[in-house]
Protein backbone atom coordinates (compact mmCIF):
# COMPACT_ATOMS: atom_id res chain seq x y z
CA UNK A 1 0.00 0.00 0.00
CA UNK A 2 2.68 2.70 0.76
CA UNK A 3 4.53 1.62 -2.17
CA UNK A 4 1.27 2.74 -3.63
CA UNK A 5 0.82 5.79 -2.59
CA UNK A 6 4.54 6.47 -2.93
CA UNK A 7 4.20 6.22 -6.86
CA UNK A 8 1.04 8.40 -7.05
CA UNK A 9 2.36 11.12 -4.61
CA UNK A 10 4.16 13.80 -5.61
CA UNK A 11 4.07 15.50 -2.47
CA UNK A 12 6.46 13.53 -0.16
CA UNK A 13 6.26 15.65 2.83
CA UNK A 14 2.81 14.52 2.76
CA UNK A 15 3.77 10.66 2.52
CA UNK A 16 5.87 11.39 5.76
CA UNK A 17 2.63 12.86 7.53
CA UNK A 18 0.62 9.91 6.93
CA UNK A 19 3.53 7.29 8.18
CA UNK A 20 4.21 9.82 11.37
CA UNK A 21 0.35 10.32 12.34
CA UNK A 22 -0.21 6.14 11.82
CA UNK A 23 2.92 5.66 13.56
CA UNK A 24 3.31 7.97 16.56
CA UNK A 25 1.20 10.62 17.03
CA UNK A 26 -2.84 10.45 18.32
CA UNK A 27 -4.85 12.34 15.70
CA UNK A 28 -8.00 12.48 17.74
CA UNK A 29 -6.10 14.02 20.40
CA UNK A 30 -4.44 16.74 18.12
CA UNK A 31 -7.42 17.67 16.16
CA UNK A 32 -9.41 18.24 19.98
CA UNK A 33 -6.20 20.05 20.87
CA UNK A 34 -6.32 22.63 17.57
CA UNK A 35 -10.58 22.99 17.95
CA UNK A 36 -9.71 23.75 22.13
CA UNK A 37 -7.56 26.93 20.93
CA UNK A 38 -9.49 27.57 18.33
CA UNK A 39 -12.48 27.76 20.24
CA UNK A 40 -10.32 30.22 22.67
CA UNK A 41 -8.82 32.29 20.15
CA UNK A 42 -5.74 31.22 21.64
CA UNK A 43 -2.90 33.23 19.60
CA UNK A 44 0.18 32.56 21.96
CA UNK A 45 -0.09 29.58 19.77
CA UNK A 46 1.30 27.40 17.80
CA UNK A 47 4.45 28.51 17.70
CA UNK A 48 4.59 29.17 21.59
CA UNK A 49 3.36 26.95 24.56
CA UNK A 50 3.11 23.92 23.18
CA UNK A 51 3.33 21.06 25.07
CA UNK A 52 3.18 17.32 23.92
CA UNK A 53 3.78 14.15 25.88
CA UNK A 54 4.10 10.07 25.21
CA UNK A 55 4.05 7.78 27.86
CA UNK A 56 6.36 4.88 27.95
CA UNK A 57 4.08 2.52 26.85
CA UNK A 58 5.29 0.29 23.87
CA UNK A 59 2.79 1.73 21.08
CA UNK A 60 1.65 5.03 22.70
CA UNK A 61 1.25 8.03 20.85
CA UNK A 62 2.17 11.71 21.23
CA UNK A 63 -0.60 13.98 22.66
CA UNK A 64 -0.65 17.87 23.00
CA UNK A 65 -1.50 19.38 26.07
CA UNK A 66 -3.17 22.85 26.12
CA UNK A 67 -1.36 25.14 28.24
CA UNK A 68 -0.95 28.81 29.32
CA UNK A 69 -4.19 29.88 27.87
CA UNK A 70 -3.91 33.91 29.37
CA UNK A 71 -3.44 35.39 26.10
CA UNK A 72 -7.08 34.22 24.71
CA UNK A 73 -10.40 35.62 23.93
CA UNK A 74 -9.23 39.20 22.78
CA UNK A 75 -6.68 39.55 25.72
CA UNK A 76 -3.43 41.35 25.58
CA UNK A 77 -3.87 42.76 22.24
CA UNK A 78 -5.60 39.81 20.28
CA UNK A 79 -8.10 41.04 18.70
CA UNK A 80 -11.28 39.67 19.48
CA UNK A 81 -12.75 39.67 16.03
CA UNK A 82 -9.35 38.06 14.69
CA UNK A 83 -10.74 34.88 11.96
CA UNK A 84 -8.66 32.41 13.90
CA UNK A 85 -8.87 29.69 11.47
CA UNK A 86 -6.86 31.81 8.96
CA UNK A 87 -4.25 33.18 11.34
CA UNK A 88 -3.72 29.31 12.11
CA UNK A 89 -3.83 27.83 8.72
CA UNK A 90 -1.69 31.44 7.58
CA UNK A 91 -4.00 32.27 4.11
CA UNK A 92 -4.80 35.63 3.94
CA UNK A 93 -6.01 37.75 5.52
CA UNK A 94 -4.29 36.21 8.81
CA UNK A 95 -3.05 38.26 11.69
CA UNK A 96 0.11 37.99 12.01
CA UNK A 97 1.36 37.00 15.58
CA UNK A 98 5.35 38.09 15.68
CA UNK A 99 6.54 34.45 15.55
CA UNK A 100 3.21 32.73 17.20
CA UNK A 101 1.99 31.29 13.67
CA UNK A 102 5.38 31.65 11.99
CA UNK A 103 5.52 28.99 8.48
CA UNK A 104 7.25 26.38 10.84
CA UNK A 105 4.82 25.80 13.63
CA UNK A 106 1.78 26.00 11.32
CA UNK A 107 2.86 23.55 8.67
CA UNK A 108 1.95 20.16 10.59
CA UNK A 109 -1.70 21.54 10.81
CA UNK A 110 -1.86 22.69 7.42
CA UNK A 111 -0.65 19.46 5.82
CA UNK A 112 -3.34 17.38 8.29
CA UNK A 113 -6.28 19.82 7.04
CA UNK A 114 -4.94 18.97 3.44
CA UNK A 115 -6.18 15.14 4.35
CA UNK A 116 -10.23 15.12 3.72
CA UNK A 117 -11.06 12.58 6.19
CA UNK A 118 -9.25 14.93 9.00
CA UNK A 119 -10.85 17.93 7.56
CA UNK A 120 -14.10 16.87 7.74
CA UNK A 121 -13.60 15.12 11.48
CA UNK A 122 -12.17 18.52 12.08
CA UNK A 123 -15.33 20.28 11.04
CA UNK A 124 -17.84 17.89 12.29
CA UNK A 125 -16.35 17.99 16.42
CA UNK A 126 -15.81 21.74 16.24
CA UNK A 127 -19.63 22.26 15.02
CA UNK A 128 -20.22 19.68 18.37
CA UNK A 129 -17.99 21.35 21.10
CA UNK A 130 -19.59 25.20 19.68
CA UNK A 131 -23.16 23.70 20.99
CA UNK A 132 -21.54 21.79 23.81
CA UNK A 133 -18.94 22.73 26.24
CA UNK A 134 -18.04 25.92 24.03
CA UNK A 135 -21.22 27.59 24.28
CA UNK A 136 -22.42 30.74 25.73
CA UNK A 137 -24.72 29.04 28.47
CA UNK A 138 -21.63 26.61 29.01
CA UNK A 139 -19.28 28.98 29.39
CA UNK A 140 -20.89 31.56 31.44
CA UNK A 141 -21.89 28.89 34.16
CA UNK A 142 -18.84 27.94 34.20
CA UNK A 143 -17.08 31.68 34.60
CA UNK A 144 -19.77 32.49 36.89
CA UNK A 145 -18.74 29.63 39.16
CA UNK A 146 -15.26 30.76 39.00
CA UNK A 147 -16.54 34.43 39.86
CA UNK A 148 -18.35 33.38 42.90
CA UNK A 149 -15.00 31.13 44.10
CA UNK A 150 -12.65 34.00 43.40
CA UNK A 151 -14.49 36.51 44.49
CA UNK A 152 -12.08 37.31 47.67
CA UNK A 153 -9.49 36.65 46.27
CA UNK A 154 -9.48 39.38 43.34
CA UNK A 155 -8.68 42.50 45.63
CA UNK A 156 -5.28 41.12 46.22
CA UNK A 157 -4.90 40.82 42.66
CA UNK A 158 -6.01 44.22 41.76
CA UNK A 159 -3.37 47.40 42.00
Amino acid sequence: MLQLLVRRSKDVELLILLYFRVIYMDVDNFRDYYIFNMLFANTDFPGNNVLIWKDRKPGAKWQWIAKDMDISMGLISSPYDLTYFNYTLRTPPFFDKGGFNEPSSCRLFQKMMSLPHFRQSFIDHAVVDMGTFASANSLNAVIDSLSTNLEYEMPFFMD
